[in-house]
């Protein structure tokens, strides 16, 4: 599916199936995507703020410019992620494993 620039802050989005989808520099402001499968997705510079992504798969994902600041990411799968120059500030990582993980330029200050 071709999401890219799409506006989807605030959508309840839990469980959604967006394996290989283009959100690039889509809006999921406060999004809910608990326990979506975001597989292979390209998220880069999209606006993910605020977001529930708990237990979400984002395995292979792009997530090169990203922001999650304040995104809430426990347990979420980001194996294989790609996650350069990402803004992370005040996001929620419990259960997150970022060994072997590409954290160039990312910004996890308070997180």
């Amino acid at each position: 599916a071709n999401l890219g620039k799409a506006n989807l802050s605030k959508a309840n989005l839990a469980g959604v199936n967006f394996t290989r989808a283009n959100l690039r520099e889509a809006n999921l402001f406060e999004a809910k995507l608990v326990k979506a499968n975001l597989r292979s997705v390209d998220l880069s510079a999209a606006i993910v703020s605020s977001t529930d992504l708990s237990g979400a798969i984002l395995r292979d994902a792009n997530l090169t410019n990203v922001d999650l600041s304040a995104a809430i990411m426990t347990g979420a799968d980001l194996t294989g992620a790609v996650v350069v120059q990402a803004r992370m500030q005040g996001a929620s990582l419990g259960g997150i494993d970022l060994r072997g993980m590409d954290l160039s330029d990312v910004d996890l200050s308070g997180a």
